[in-house]
């Protein structure tokens, strides 16, 4: 047997060890949720009507938290949004009240210029 041979047998056998962990942990998490919930069944009554009173309270938090205390950090976040969309709006503006440029003839601007002959030399050819 190749010395690979003994490594991917150890693999697999830390792998199979490893499945089995992540088994074992995901049964005793299986087991404890249905163990907590069938005992907690019959005592949480009370206490799920003791926190329904408080949801109304919670309500007033909420609000008061988000219209009071994050409201700054809303607007501060949005700010950079409306600095850019006015400086587009801005730049839109000008350039709708700016003129047109005149339509200019290009052979007034530059005189045509010949075409010289292309030869090796001019062209730069390695030969």
């Amino acid at each position: 047997m190749n010395i690979l041979n003994h490594l991917a047998q150890a693999a697999a056998v830390l792998l199979l060890l490893e499945l089995l962990v992540v088994l074992l942990v995901f049964l005793a998490l299986a087991g404890g949720l249905a163990f907590g919930l069938r005992w907690g069944r019959g005592k949480l009554g009370s206490l799920f009507e003791k926190v329904n009173g408080f949801l109304p309270r919670i309500d007033g938090y909420v609000h008061t938290g988000t219209g009071y205390g994050a409201r700054p950090f809303i607007i501060a976040a949005a700010f950079p949004d409306r600095v850019q969309a006015t400086a587009e709006g801005i730049k839109r503006r000008v350039r709708m009240q700016r003129p047109a440029p005149a339509a200019t003839d290009v052979t007034t601007v530059m005189p045509a210029v010949e075409p010289a002959e292309a030869t090796a030399d001019t062209l730069q050819i390695p030969r």
